[in-house]
């Protein structure tokens, strides 16, 4: 029985792109695509619990390209991950898949508090 299931990437601390996004290839090394006709995507990514604990990486398809900018090492933002079971000869996983994988919006954290006010006034120099 095949079943889908929603995933919250809330849960994760961390959404990091581990490889360069990909083609998703047949066994016999052709392009897949969804029953829509559109080429799929696969990106491999580390996703990091918030409690800390340790991060697993896992290969997200995507229908249709990715955003260019996402290169190993990017944080990224997932919308509508979600997991798949499938069994077959005998063996059995999940396969994931998204509506969407971007670069997550950063905010450098000097960036994100600005002074309020007047600047300091200069010091003369004591010398």
């Amino acid at each position: 029985m095949v079943r889908t299931i929603p995933v919250d990437v809330a849960a994760f601390g961390l959404m990091l792109v581990m490889k360069a996004p990909g083609p998703a290839l047949d066994l016999d090394g052709s392009p897949r695509k969804n029953a829509d006709g559109v080429l799929l995507t696969d990106v491999e990514i580390a996703f990091g619990p918030l409690d800390g604990g340790p991060a697993s990486v896992v290969r997200v398809r995507v229908a249709g390209e990715v955003d260019r900018r996402i290169s190993p090492g990017t944080p990224v933002t997932i919308t509508g991950l979600r997991g798949r079971s499938w069994e077959m000869g005998g063996r059995h996983g999940v396969a994931f898949s998204a509506d969407m994988v971007k670069p997550a919006d950063m905010v450098r954290p000097a960036d994100a508090v600005k002074p309020t006010g007047p600047a300091p006034a200069a010091r003369p120099n004591p010398s």
